[in-house]
């Protein structure tokens, strides 16, 4: 975070500066130098000032490891006249630096975590550790560490140093990248690179469990922090959204219709059915996968983090809140339904990054290039649901108060057209050529597939986006059971197509076709005006953006519109069924009590392949 000085606080610090009082700063313990700008510019500016000092200083100090190993083992008075010489260069241009950032208010430096804290363990002792790394961590990170915490941390990161060393040094044989890659991993490398993984997914959720808005364990925690709009709306969310696998039917769908992914998207969500074995401890098939993925060549290297490939996310935008898993019993369900969900999503990702990767070798471009990276990296994540929001990505919490997904909207925007509208990958040729390519594979397989299926079962299937059964086919003719295989792409396209005049029967109108059959048309520049309660243009935004809305927000809806999705009358009950109740079971306990379930329709619904019976409608 940047800070500035008061005024005040400001002209001290460079009356001091003028009379070079700086100079022994180095020489003095964290809270001796702390307590020295503290009668400079006042508590509260010290810590950000000593802090930013230390940088400095560590900057300074990794600039020459070894003349500095001798001076912090024999004492200064066994350097030679040129190394005190040299070391108090360093010093001073360490100190200029470090006052010209503070008054002159320049952007801080941005240093790795755990490279910081690697490079406070080598250089001080551990009394002036803890102080520094207290004053660093407070301001960097916006928390306070205890001793006790902070030994945790420089044992996990000296162990994880010396694990990162010797795979810097494994994925250096070309041989072992290519087993890797090819699926011909030893068991001895799997073994190797699985012990960083694990040690890195672990210092990672331990650094993560000290920031301040870390979702605690517990159920008495949880509901500690019920204190706010936003966290009510995303529990609300978490409970529609869990107890399923639904990714692959949502997030995942591109996997179904693009014959290059079947293999990729059925091996993760294969993958994600691990977090329901019974013999691993709750959150350890997510952990494992976690692993996995960070000790690929590609996570070593960092080809991942330069393309901004949503692995690290800590929750998936559905299921926001963990505080259903804390419930005693049925926390379990809730728990493995949502640790599926990111296992599927982690693994899904980060093969389709590889691939994406070889193919930028392939075609002659540098993964190291920042533009091209970050590229490749928006086609994945709009792939699997994961949109980029540009300007407004730091408003995506808020965002996400008014709608279910903002970022999966996104996402199906982003690859319906290719990217067309997206600057970055606009701008990088192997990215739209793929984004374009999946497009393309994708709707060519769409619909031969349903015209195959079609000439099996006339009547269907509908490929008319103006066809109220669009990206459905049927599935029970007696009970008139539709399920949609195209996911979040079948409303989008719905609205779009009820919104633009085309032409049907010889006339140009906005046309739709009910689920009955029945063709309407609203006139473009007609004698007569829509007909009462006829369906309009208007009516199908409106349904979207309803149908998108939070489901926080469903209560206010539903009695707006004087009746919930299935048609029933709003109630206190429904209310607080249409609230909390998770969607999946809800559709199938429905199918129960209407006499027309089966257990094709409840392995569709519960991974994310809705089913409509239109028989009631």
């Amino acid at each position: 975070m940047n800070f500035c000085l008061p005024k005040f606080a400001h002209e001290a610090f460079i009356r001091e500066y003028k009379k070079s009082q700086f100079s022994t700063l180095e020489n003095l313990s964290s809270n001796d130098r702390r307590a020295f700008f503290k009668k400079l510019v006042g508590d509260e500016n010290a810590k950000n000032v000593n802090a930013l000092f230390e940088e400095k200083m560590l900057y300074n100090r990794r600039r020459n490891a070894n003349l500095l190993a001798k001076a912090s083992k024999k004492g200064r008075e066994f350097l030679t006249d040129g190394e005190k010489n040299y070391l108090k260069k360093l010093q001073t241009e360490g100190i200029d630096d470090w006052a010209s950032t503070v008054a002159g208010l320049k952007p801080e430096v941005k240093t790795e975590f755990i490279r910081k804290v690697n490079s406070i363990k080598d250089v001080m002792s551990e009394t002036d550790i803890q102080a520094m790394l207290s004053d660093f961590t407070d301001k960097r990170l916006g928390i306070n560490i205890t001793p006790e915490e902070t030994t945790t941390i420089l044992k996990k990161a000296n162990e994880l140093t010396a694990l990162k060393e010797k795979m810097d040094t494994i994925v250096q044989d070309p041989k072992y990248i290519e087993r890797q890659q090819t699926g011909k991993e030893t068991a001895a490398d799997f073994k190797t690179r699985m012990e960083y993984g694990k040690n890195k997914v672990a210092f990672d959720d331990y650094v993560s469990t000290l920031l301040p808005d870390t979702q605690a364990a517990g159920l008495i925690n949880a509901f500690k922090r019920l204190n706010s709009f936003e966290e009510w709306a995303s529990l609300v969310k978490s409970f529609k959204s869990s107890i399923d696998i639904s990714f692959t039917g949502n997030q995942g769908i591109n996997t179904i219709w693009n014959p290059l992914l079947w293999k990729k998207g059925a091996t993760s969500f294969l993958n994600s059915l691990k977090a329901f074995n019974p013999t691993l401890k709750s959150g350890e098939a997510l952990f494992l996968q976690k692993a996995e993925v960070a000790s690929r060549v590609n996570a070593i290297n960092g080809n991942y983090a330069r393309m901004k490939v949503s692995l690290g996310i800590g929750r998936e935008e559905a299921i926001p809140s963990n505080i259903p898993e804390q419930i005693p019993v049925l926390g379990r369900l809730f728990k493995v339904g949502s640790d599926a969900y990111a296992i599927n999503a982690v693994k899904l990702r980060a093969d389709l990054a590889d691939t994406m990767i070889e193919i930028s070798k392939k075609s002659g471009e540098n993964i190291k290039n920042k533009a091209h990276a970050e590229a490749l990296g928006e086609t994945i994540n709009s792939m699997t649901g994961r949109g980029g929001l540009n300007t407004f990505e730091g408003a995506s919490k808020k965002l996400n108060l008014y709608f279910y997904s903002v970022r999966l909207m996104k996402g199906v925007a982003n690859t319906l057209t290719a990217h067309q509208f997206n600057p970055k990958v606009k701008a990088d040729r192997v990215a739209l050529f793929q984004a374009r390519k999946n497009l393309a594979i994708s709707a060519t397989t769409f619909f031969t597939v349903m015209q195959i299926y079609e000439a099996i079962n006339p009547g269907s299937t509908a490929i008319d986006p103006r066809d109220s059964h669009f990206g459905q086919i049927r599935i029970d003719k007696a009970n008139d059971k539709w399920v949609n295989v195209v996911g979040p792409y079948r409303p989008i396209l719905k609205v779009m197509a009820s919104a633009i005049p085309t032409m049907h029967d010889g006339k140009w109108g906005f046309w739709r076709k009910s689920n009955k059959g029945v063709w309407t048309r609203i006139e473009i520049y007609g004698n007569k005006i829509a007909k009462f309660g006829q369906y309009t243009p208007l009516d199908a935004f409106q349904d979207f953006f309803t149908g998108k809305a939070a489901p926080i927000w469903s209560p206010i809806i539903n009695h707006w519109k004087g009746s919930d999705y299935s048609g029933k009358p709003p109630t206190p009950t429904n209310d607080a069924i249409n609230l909390l109740a998770p969607i999946t079971p809800v559709t199938l306990l429905t199918d129960w009590m209407n006499g027309n379930s089966s257990i094709s329709s409840a392995l569709l619904n519960t991974g994310g392949f809705s089913t409509t019976d239109y028989s009631k409608k």
